[in-house]
């Protein structure tokens, strides 16, 4: 039974947050709602914190630019929506 704790929890359980928050992310993103793009910042944190842990400096690169991707998705979205707005007020 401490194997299997320490397997599912040897990491403070910061894998799982990751896994959780990504998973919630793919489902609000799928419902197009933008709030999406931030759960998916949080679960790419906890995976770079994760990853820094475990000492895989390759995980750790990818999820900073999944990082970036999230924040970028973000913003975007909120461009595209104020343009959206903008030509509907000019009619």
């Amino acid at each position: 039974m401490n194997i299997l704790a320490s397997d599912l929890w040897g990491h403070y359980g910061i894998d799982w947050v990751g896994a959780v928050l990504m998973l919630g992310s793919i489902y609000l993103l799928g419902q197009r709602q933008r709030i999406g793009f931030i759960v998916g910042a949080g679960a790419t944190v906890a995976f770079i914190v994760f990853n820094t842990m475990v000492d895989s400096m390759p995980m750790v690169v990818a999820n900073v630019i999944l990082l970036i991707l999230n924040l970028h998705g973000w913003y975007n979205w909120s461009k595209a929506k104020q343009a959206k707005s903008d030509r509907s007020s000019a009619t």
